[in-house]
């Protein structure tokens, strides 16, 4: 195997160019780690995207906050200006395993391992939030977070991630996550939801779930239950029951998929009352 630490986007990209399918892009490693252990062809190469200071930070204009994909679940569970414009976001990172977990887990890693219990997923999906896709010698495309876990894979050879990208906007956002064990393990079932309020009744409403689907989905029908509505215990149990009707869950070692629909519209329900 070959390695290399590019110090530029372009130089990453050319490399991704080059190797193709043979190229392993190093960013947490909190998943390829397992993949090596699988053992790769003596052609491969490992990216390591760690020296690429752009893919690492976190700024904000105006209109926008923009999170690069190398930023990890402890920076954003920390760093004020996640706090401030995407506190939802702040929340999952903190849910996300053990301390030890939350200091090499990237949110690019969240995105393009598309995961369908993925922590941070929902929480940028009830945000409305995309992200760039670059490739070289080629313009960056702009695809919503939504559209780039529903595929597989999520990204193509010789594609990267870029920055992603969260609308501020205010909001009323809660999120609510099942283990089996505290701490240790992706959700068995997370809910995020969001609403634009205007004055007391909703105006427009996102709720994402992950556990619930072969990918995180939206609960198209629970928004609807919400919006043109006033948040009561009435609204928050109809959202509960259309998130689970939404739900297409499957049934693995850790839960059946009954025991997950029930979760879908158990937490669905406690997120919308704590709005």
């Amino acid at each position: 195997m070959q390695y290399y630490e590019p110090n530029f986007i372009d130089e990453a990209l050319v490399l991704l160019d080059r190797f193709g399918t043979s190229a392993h892009v190093l960013a947490g490693g909190t998943r390829l780690r397992f993949a090596l252990r699988r053992g790769v062809s003596a052609d491969a190469a490992l990216i390591n995207l760690k020296r690429i200071a752009d893919l690492g930070r976190i700024e904000d204009t105006a209109s926008d906050l923009w999170i690069g994909p190398l930023v990890t679940a402890a920076a954003l569970r920390r760093h004020v200006l996640v706090g401030k414009h995407a506190p939802l976001l702040a929340t999952t990172a903190a849910s996300l395993g053990a301390a030890q977990l939350q200091t090499v887990a990237t949110i690019g890693g969240n995105i393009v391992s598309a995961d369908p219990a993925a922590d941070l997923v929902p929480a940028l999906i009830a945000y409305s939030a995309d992200a760039e896709i670059l490739i070289a010698g080629d313009r960056a495309r702009v695809e919503t977070v939504e559209n780039i876990v529903s595929k597989r894979p999520a990204l193509h050879e010789r594609e990267l991630l870029g920055r992603i990208r969260v609308p501020i906007a205010p909001h009323r956002a809660s999120y609510q996550k099942m283990t089996t064990r505290r701490g240790l393990e992706m959700a068995l079932v997370s809910v995020a939801v969001s609403c634009r309020m205007d004055g007391e009744v909703v105006a427009d409403a996102r709720v994402a779930l992950a556990g619930a689907a072969p990918s995180v989905v939206r609960a198209r029908g629970a928004e609807r239950a919400l919006i043109g509505s006033r948040l009561s215990s009435e609204v928050a149990q109809a959202a509960g029951e259309r998130a689970a009707a939404d739900a297409d869950p499957l049934t693995d070692a850790r839960a059946s998929a009954a025991y997950r629909r029930a979760l879908v519209a158990t937490l669905t329900q406690r997120a919308v009352m704590e709005l």
